[in-house]
């Protein structure tokens, strides 16, 4: 008969064969068949961008848009302003993908309270200024015509159009 020791011990490498031939079956099948088909990037020249559009901002196909936006600015003289609320991650993010797809357009960064925006874009200087983007931040009144680019991104070109 069979003390309780020895069924335990018993037992307990049982389960450790049972757990190593689990590991050795599934690691197996995915050496042989290859890992699952979900992948979430794309094999693109703009993966990485457009999962940070898609992901942060809902902006499907993010970089082919930004890369639209600014060939239409592309050229004008002058800086683009580029508003967001102080110290926020989607405006850190939002500016350095932006800044990045952009070059070599020239993008200046503002960190702006929300009482604070009208004032300040209406002290930019006209001759010197392409375009506004505000980032999480209403656009004042008089700056609506634009272009829209995922959750709380607004482009306008500027002086805005009347």
């Amino acid at each position: 008969m069979l003390k309780r020791h020895q069924i335990l011990g018993k037992a307990y490498y049982a389960l450790w064969a049972a757990l190593l031939a689990a590991f050795i079956a599934i690691g197996g099948r995915e050496i042989w068949i290859g890992p699952s088909a979900t992948i979430v990037i794309h094999p693109t020249p703009f993966a990485s961008t457009d999962a940070f559009f898609e992901a942060y901002f809902h902006a499907p196909s993010g970089s082919q848009r930004c890369l639209e936006i600014m060939r239409r600015l592309y050229g004008k003289k002058g800086a683009i302003v580029f508003f967001c609320p102080p110290h926020t991650w989607r405006g850190d993010l939002s500016f350095a993908l932006i800044s990045y797809l952009g070059w070599p357009q020239q993008i200046r960064k503002v960190e702006v309270e929300r009482a604070e925006l009208e004032q300040r874009v209406r002290s930019l200087d006209r001759s010197s200024t392409s375009a506004v983007i505000f980032c999480d931040l209403l656009p004042p009144a008089g700056f609506v015509r634009g272009w829209p680019f995922g959750d709380g991104l607004f482009v306008v070109p500027f002086p805005p159009p009347k």
